[in-house]
């Protein structure tokens, strides 16, 4: 401590912040309130030190922090490309791409390598929320889709009385809560204001009453033998319906067939019409899947594009040619023996000497 006391007076005394004159001390502050150390005569030299210290320390930032290292944040979904391959930018793992949409176009998919990963996995996740979103109101948009093709045929009636479908289903839905759940005075008040309303015939009414008329009930015969080809059908169309949808899953799953989800209609109307066969699903599906891509205008050219691709890149790479084959009884020297021994020579002249005569004796020089 005392060094660095010591080392920072040296460096005011070179800077010219602190002069010491005989008995006259003084140090150069900042503007400030505060009295200067000249002013302070009796002090020793060791106070001086320690406020001239103080000073530069509050002036300069010269008092000891621990250096704050940034945690260095990376995203979650962040990935790193080297060689047209993605890693986890912290696990260094290597990730699968992130394939396209499957709800784009063939063209459009056909550009998905082009695009930042974070936009891929940005549009990837906009889509799986709205496919989420999609299978959450399944229900309630096939309740609405059914509540509506209830309510269209009776439309003229609604205008014509002014009011509206969902008013009316609310009104009935209320008179039905007092029909079943109303107190005795509450289902009387109801009936009796249906029956001033619509007027029917009392004596009728009167008849059904007292018994002397009975509403017919409709009866329906059942034959127990078409029951029970009803039910048999039934429950092989089931077991039908989970099979072929189990090798339909599979073979959408297939990354050969990477065009189904975009030929599947014309795939279904194909095998509809009879116009391909095979001994499984799978051929069918297979035969059906090929006929609908070649009848595909946008499927038909990316895969004409692909060909051309394939047939340049294989035309621009090298043809691998076979090694030389090793000549058998071939001499490791110049020289015309057939010992595999290497000849020593004496010195470095005579080796030369001897080499340059077996080559003229090979040329006939």
């Amino acid at each position: 401590i005392f060094l660095r006391k010591l080392l920072l007076l040296t460096a005011l005394v070179l800077r010219g912040d602190y002069h010491a004159t005989g008995n006259d001390t003084s140090v150069d502050t900042d503007v400030s309130t505060e009295s200067t150390v000249a002013e302070q005569t009796n002090d020793d030299l060791g106070s001086v030190v320690e406020r001239a210290l103080a000073k530069v320390e509050k002036k300069h930032q010269l008092a000891e922090q621990p250096e704050k290292v940034e945690p260095k944040i990376v995203q979650k979904d962040e990935r790193v490309i080297e060689n047209g391959k993605q890693y986890d930018p912290i696990t260094g793992q290597e990730l699968q791409p992130i394939k396209a949409p499957v709800s784009w176009t063939p063209a459009l998919r056909e550009k998905w390598g082009s695009i930042d990963p974070q936009v891929q996995k940005f549009i990837n996740d906009r889509e799986r929320e709205l496919q989420t979103t999609l299978s959450k109101t399944a229900e309630e948009r096939k309740l609405a889709s059914e509540i509506r093709s209830a309510l269209e045929p009776m439309e003229p009636m609604f205008r014509q009385y002014g009011i509206s479908g969902v008013d009316h289903v609310r009104e009935l839905l209320q008179h039905s809560r007092t029909l079943n759940s109303g107190t005795p005075q509450e289902k009387a008040a109801l009936i009796y204001a249906l029956t001033m309303q619509f007027q029917p015939d009392m004596q009728t009414l009167t008849a059904l009453h007292t018994g002397q008329m009975q509403v017919p009930q409709p009866q329906r015969q059942v034959d127990p033998q078409s029951e029970v080809e009803r039910l048999w059908n039934q429950r092989v169309e089931v077991q039908a319906t989970q099979e072929i949808n189990s090798e339909i899953a599979a073979f959408a799953n297939d990354p050969a067939h990477e065009f189904f989800y975009d030929v599947k209609e014309s795939m279904g109307r194909i095998i509809e019409a009879g116009l391909v066969d095979g001994n499984n699903f799978t051929e069918i599906f297979k035969n059906a899947y090929d006929l609908a891509c070649s009848r595909h205008p946008e499927i038909q050219q990316i895969l004409a594009t692909r060909t051309q691709y394939q047939q340049a890149q294989a035309q621009t790479q090298p043809v691998p040619q076979a090694a030389p084959k090793p000549v058998v009884g071939a001499k490791p020297s110049l020289s015309s023996g057939s010992t595999n021994k290497p000849r020593r020579y004496r010195d470095l002249d005579a080796a030369v000497n001897a080499a340059a005569e077996e080559v003229f004796r090979k040329h006939g020089l």
